[in-house]
């Protein structure tokens, strides 16, 4: 999910809250991403990488969701934000979709934590299937990578 095989320059827009968003091409498909900057900076004691991902129920000729889901999805966001960044224990870095697929991605110090929220949330959620991946990564590898791909050439 994190390995891509071409890159163009993407389209970009800063936001004043330090967010980042950006538009790239993929092989033959587009990816839109919302990007923390300075996530890694200023969270580096976060070891483990979370993602929270979810096909589209109706995606549209582009792989990405028209404004009914998007609100379902928005509601999904706030969600997850509000329960993992709780005491500090997870920060939100990054969103993306395309290809027919909703991803938040956080880091955290604390999976356990983690994974008893996500289970409420997954129970709770009726519009969506979430499925939820942790991996240890200290270095922030996968938060680079988006950081590589968002970059202008």
């Amino acid at each position: 999910m994190y390995f891509w095989k071409k890159k163009v320059k993407p389209a970009r827009s800063e936001d004043l809250q330090g967010w980042s968003m950006s538009v790239v091409q993929m092989d033959d498909s587009l990816l839109m991403v919302r990007l923390l900057q300075d996530a890694k900076s200023n969270h580096k004691h976060l070891s483990y990488q979370v993602g929270v991902a979810t096909p589209l129920n109706d995606p549209n000729e582009l792989g990405f969701h028209e404004n009914q889901e998007g609100e379902q999805l928005g509601a999904i966001e706030d969600t997850l934000i509000s329960a993992f960044q709780q005491d500090g224990k997870c920060c939100f870095v990054c969103s993306n979709c395309g290809n027919s697929a909703k991803e938040w991605v956080f880091y955290t110090s604390d999976p356990e934590y983690v994974k008893a929220e996500f289970a409420k949330i997954h129970e709770a959620t009726v519009s969506h299937s979430l499925q939820l991946i942790i991996q240890s990564d200290p270095n922030w590898s996968i938060y680079d990578a988006f950081v590589a791909l968002t970059k202008e050439e």
